[in-house]
């Protein structure tokens, strides 16, 4: 299940770190106080994927009129490679349909094939090559486009 995150009623950004850290090959790209900013922004929005209490995963973005731009989608390292993120995915699109959005961007590493494929069979397309973009390993990032 997927649920939005009450941010005047969760104190959620160490949650949301902690996952990013121990999801992702080489640890969070935010720090503990860029998940706090991030939370506080207005126009941010996290959706936390879920399964009896427990959160397995989120999706983060920015709203800006009918467009949104993913800048996480992090699944738990235990439920990786088990279907999920392709579940989450599919709820957080459905999601976004309901809420009239037309379109999404996002960024993914050049190396993480396994994102790019997922993406791909929602019908996301690159559409555009970031050149080293991240750091620690230094990498292009691509950016994926979805019309809704």
């Amino acid at each position: 299940m997927i649920i939005e995150l009450n941010k005047q009623k969760e104190k959620s950004e160490e949650r949301l770190w902690q996952l990013s850290e121990q999801s992702y090959l080489h640890g969070s790209s935010w720090s503990l106080d860029q998940f706090k900013q991030d939370v506080a922004q207005e126009n941010s929005r996290y959706l936390i994927f879920t399964e009896e209490n427990n959160w397995l995963g989120f999706i983060s973005y920015y709203q800006v009129l009918d467009e949104l731009d993913i800048s996480h989608v992090v699944i738990g390292r235990e439920y990786q490679r088990q279907g999920y993120g392709r579940l989450m995915l599919k709820e957080a699109i459905s999601h976004w349909r309901e809420q009239g959005f037309v379109r999404v961007l996002l960024e993914v590493r050049e190396s993480n094939h396994g994102a790019q494929a997922l993406y791909k069979e929602f019908g996301f397309q690159c559409i555009h090559t970031r050149k080293n973009y991240y750091h620690h390993p230094k990498e292009d990032g691509l950016i994926f486009e979805l019309t809704l």
